[in-house]
């Protein structure tokens, strides 16, 4: 009899290894594959083989049902009655020496026995028949797992999340793009259908539940809904959910079900806005609809509104017309005016350059410093004025030229000290280290704003300072963002009249009782000049306290060159000290100190300094001429600070300093201090030869641009010709000339000049006016020009333009005319010899 094995039911090694048993046991025994698996053990007492397998097409066989052959052996009788059985199962036993169990199969005889002898003798058939089983399973796994990563494919290329439900079990499962589309891991979601009904919006959810009951109640195909899933903790999103029963159990019931997720947010917001939109037109279609009639009425008044606006276009081409001839006739009298104006001025401003090189009395020269400072002032009025009618007009033209930036700052304070001194305010300009000194821009305008800004920051200052801060706040190698500040510590605007204060003709004081002047055009030509050169200009100030104007421009850097291109270890350890009670001007001068490789400081008092020197290696000390001459100062007939060099900072150059020669407190640095002129004068005081001839020269603070006569080559033997109808401005010209070493001719118009040209005197340079009687200036350059070509001289005498044409255009028009370069009346001595130097060498 078969009788059930417990230890089989209990042992799952048995059962894990059944496929394993089956190939193994069938080798060695040569079997049926497609039989029933047995083990035997020595837990089993006769060592009979024991039923831990079999195959369906077994029991079918033997008659005998799988569960009464499960866990059952092989009764004795039969085992030692069949010798075939007992042959093949010595080798079944030699296989299992070396473990506890083995599986096999084998066959159970008592039933059709005939049968199974004629299978037996078929075992080698069957067992390639089973191998081809074996291959063809292996071949549909391979395809499977194919399958399987082209869905994966599929899915990923078409950015769709994938999921699994196990419907009875509940159990839910994901790819990790469908965690991604949700903005998390594919850790953090949970593996049941609950959760991701709990991340549904609450909206959403009545849609969800019917759309998705009725698949699975078999009513649709597919099951496809549109709804919000919550992504991360407070963002939601649309989706696409899609998928289908895919096994239902035998009543129809729905067991497992898969399906993609594809995110939809960006469509469904188009969706909702086309909708609005078409919502809106049909609402427009509806209202053009019922107001038909209001429509007719508008285009009848749109025909009206036509015929009205094209009478008004033909009435604004008249007033254009207008407009532009009297924009016109406005120029031609600026153009008028300011020749007429620059006529006298010249004679002047001129007569009074000449006085000033004469003996004078103390008097006679305060009186003549009144007349070049009216005149000054008036033809900075004259200039501001053109200038905005230029900028009005659209035609004031811009130059950018290379320029060293640094010494035009420098220049403009300097102009400014004498003004500065007379106030007894300071002027303190910083040059900040990090700035291009050598800029592309035009210069002329720039120096025009900055100078605006600064005359007007001396003028509302009574005491106190007005600070000058140069610095580039950004830019690249090829290009440098400057900033220009004008801070000072005047009387300051009030809130209510900052707006108006960069408007033409317009003062923070415009009552009749103003204690200061001016036309109010200064800071609107400012702020045109530099919206023109692409910048930005604005101002901060608070009444009573002071002001700050401020503009940037981007310059191009036109060189990269350093203006003290000097080796830092030079000055390496070397320590300089600055006593600045406000330590303003100090700390300016404490930057390029440092900057030139030396260690430098700042102290407010001279008690600190001297127990500052006393402990550390100072050589150089700079100290302001106020604190210098205190009577208490201790550096006074001091052996202690003998080996140390003292620089006074100081206003003027002519004060007595023979009273501290005995202290060494006799060396100066004249205000405004040129950086130059800093670094010459500490170089040698420690004794570095520096070579400075590449630098700029330094200036004293009334010193003025100007250009000796002696740097002309041989002026004495130079012939000038003064073709000027303004017997004035012949006398200024020609005693400027004459006092200047040079030979000189006078012809009152152009036809007089020719005359000269053409009768074999010989000129070195003539000076043209060009409005002049019988025949101008330009008529007379073209046919001395057309002599000299046809002379065939080879010779070009320069003409330089002498006129009070000094409007837009004016230059271009005698350059056309050939002449060589264009001074504007009134003309200065400096401006007058240094077109001499130009053009004569």
């Amino acid at each position: 009899m078969i009788q059930p094995q417990q230890r089989i039911e209990k042992d799952p090694r048995i059962r894990n290894r059944l496929g394993r048993g089956f190939a193994l046991a069938c080798a060695a025994a040569g079997l049926l594959l497609a039989g029933a698996t047995y083990v035997s053990s020595k837990s089993n007492p006769a060592n009979l083989p024991v039923f831990v397998g079999v195959a369906v097409a077994v029991t079918i066989l033997l008659g005998y049902m799988v569960g009464r052959l499960l866990g059952s052996r092989i009764e004795r009788e039969e085992y030692e009655r069949n010798s075939e059985i007992h042959e093949n199962l010595e080798v079944v036993q030699e296989l299992m020496k070396a473990n506890e169990f083995l599986e096999t199969e084998t066959l159970d005889l008592r039933k059709h026995r005939k049968a199974l002898l004629s299978i037996m003798e078929d075992a080698e058939r069957y067992n390639e028949e089973l191998k081809r089983e074996v291959i063809e399973r292996k071949r549909a796994e391979s395809d499977a797992a194919r399958a399987r990563d082209n869905m994966e494919l599929i899915l990923h290329g078409g950015d769709l999340g994938y999921w699994d439900w196990d419907i009875p079990g509940n159990a839910y499962s994901y790819n990790h793009r469908f965690a991604s589309i949700l903005g998390c891991r594919i850790d953090d979601l949970a593996p049941d259908f609950d959760w991701h009904k709990q991340h549904i919006h609450p909206d959403d959810h009545a849609l969800v539940d019917r759309t998705l009951a009725a698949h699975l109640d078999g009513k649709t195909d597919t099951y496809t809904c549109e709804y919000r899933l919550q992504k991360g903790s407070k963002e939601w999103i649309w989706v696409l959910d899609r998928g289908r029963v895919i096994e239902r159990g035998e009543e129809g019931s729905p067991q497992r079900m898969a399906g993609t997720l594809l995110e939809i947010t960006d469509r469904k917001e188009y969706e909702l806005e086309m909708k609005e939109a078409n919502r809106l037109l049909d609402k427009r279609s509806r209202e053009l609809e019922e107001n038909q009639h209001i429509i007719m009425g508008m285009m009848e008044d749109a025909n009206d509104a036509r015929e009205s606006l094209e009478g008004a276009n033909r009435q604004l081409l008249v007033a254009r017309e207008k407009a532009e001839q009297a924009t016109r006739a406005k120029s031609d009298f600026l153009a008028s005016m300011s020749h007429e104006i620059r006529t006298p001025m010249n004679g002047i401003i001129g007569t009074a350059s000449l006085l000033s090189d004469t003996q004078l009395s103390k008097e006679q020269r305060e009186y003549l410093r009144i007349v070049q400072t009216s005149g000054d002032a008036l033809l900075t009025l004259l200039n501001d004025i053109l200038d905005f009618s230029k900028i009005e007009a659209g035609k004031l033209n811009l130059e950018p030229q290379p320029f060293d930036l640094r010494e035009t700052c420098e220049h403009i304070t300097e102009l400014l000290t004498p003004t500065a001194l007379e106030k007894g305010v300071d002027l303190i300009l910083r040059f900040s280290p990090n700035t291009p000194p050598f800029v592309t821009g035009d210069s002329g305008r720039i120096r025009q704003v900055l100078m605006n800004l600064a005359s007007n920051a001396l003028k509302f200052t009574r005491e106190g300072y007005v600070y000058i801060d140069i610095e580039a706040v950004a830019g690249t190698e090829a290009e440098t963002t400057i900033s220009f500040t004008v801070r000072d510590t005047g009387i300051g605007v009030s809130r209510d009249e900052l707006p108006q204060l960069f408007q033409k003709f317009s003062q923070g004081d415009s009552s009749t009782t103003r204690e200061f002047g001016g036309t109010g055009l200064g800071l609107a030509i400012c702020k045109q000049l530099v919206n023109l050169m692409g910048g930005k200009i604005g101002m901060e100030s608070e009444l009573g306290k002071g002001s700050t104007f401020w503009f940037r421009l981007n310059l191009p850097i036109a060189s990269r060159t350093q203006v003290s291109a000097i080796d830092q270890a030079l000055f390496k350890g070397e320590q300089v000290l600055v006593i600045d009670e406000k330590k303003i001007m100090g700390q300016a001068m404490v930057e390029w100190l440092n900057r030139w490789g030396l260690s430098a400081e700042i102290i407010n008092s001279m008690e600190s300094a001297a127990e500052r020197i006393r402990s550390n290696g100072f050589k150089i000390v700079l100290v302001e001429e106020y604190l210098a001459y205190d009577a208490d100062n201790p550096f006074f007939n001091n052996p202690e600070f003998e080996h140390i060099t003292f620089f006074i900072i100081c206003s003027i150059t002519n004060r007595d300093f023979r009273s501290l020669d005995h202290a060494g407190l006799a060396t100066n640095l004249v205000k405004p201090i040129r950086l130059n002129n800093l670094l010459a004068k500490t170089a040698h005081a420690l004794g570095y030869p520096i070579d400075i001839a590449t630098m700029h020269p330094p200036r004293t603070a009334d010193a003025k641009p100007q250009v000796e006569t002696s740097t002309i080559t041989s002026a004495g033997s130079r012939r000038i010709l003064i073709t000027e109808d303004n017997l004035v401005n012949q006398t200024v010209a020609k005693r400027m000339l004459v006092k200047g070493g040079f030979e000189v001719e006078v012809a009152e118009n152009g036809e007089q000049a020719l005359r000269k040209v053409t009768g074999g005197t010989e000129f070195d340079l003539i000076f043209m006016d060009c409005q002049m009687p019988r025949m101008d200036g330009y008529e007379a350059s073209r046919q001395i020009r057309t002599y000299e070509k046809e002379s065939g001289s080879g010779t070009r005498v320069p003409i330089i333009a002498l006129t009070a044409n000094a409007m837009q255009g004016d230059r271009e028009k005698c350059l056309d005319a050939g002449m060589d370069d264009y001074i504007a009346k009134p003309v200065k001595k400096e401006a007058l010899f240094e077109m001499l130097r130009r053009h004569l060498g």
